[in-house]
C-alpha cells in the first residue's frame, strides 16, 4: 500500500500540482513520509487491511479538495465501496466547475460488479 500511494503523490507533485495530501493509514506514515516529505497527510485508521476514514474527517477533505484521486493501494473492503460511493455524491466542486466529469469504474464486490459512470 506505502508503493501506490508513494507513487501517485510523486507523479501528482511532478506533473505540478500544488499542494498534494495524501490520506492514509497511520501505521504507514514513516514510509510514506520518508519517501514523499513535499505532501501532507491525513491520517486515519484501519479497518481489514484497509484505511478506515470518519464521515467529518471525510468532509472535510471533499470540502478542500480540488482534485481527488481514489483507489491508489485502497484494497477492496465492503467499507471502501462505502466511500467512494459517498465521495461520488458528495464531491461536486469537479461537476460545477466541468473539469472532472468522466469516470467509469467497475468494482466487484461480494461477487457483484457494481459499475458507476458520468
Amino acid at each position: 500500500m506505502s508503493g501506490a500511494v508513494s507513487l501517485c503523490a510523486k507523479a501528482s507533485l511532478r506533473t505540478g500540482s500544488g499542494l498534494v495530501s495524501c490520506v492514509i493509514p497511520k501505521s504507514i506514515i514513516e514510509r510514506v513520509g520518508v519517501l514523499v516529505p513535499e505532501a501532507t497527510y491525513v491520517l486515519c485508521d484501519e479497518r481489514d487491511g484497509c484505511i478506515d476514514i470518519k464521515k467529518e474527517q471525510l468532509d472535510n477533505i471533499i470540502k478542500r479538495a480540488d482534485v481527488i484521486a481514489f483507489g491508489i493501494g485502497i484494497g477492496r473492503a465492503n467499507h471502501i465501496i462505502e466511500l467512494l460511493e459517498y465521495i461520488i455524491k458528495n464531491f461536486t466542486k469537479a461537476k460545477e466547475t466541468k473539469e472532472i466529469v468522466n469516470y467509469y469504474i467497475d468494482i466487484k464486490v461480494d461477487g457483484q460488479i457494481r459499475n458507476y459512470y458520468s
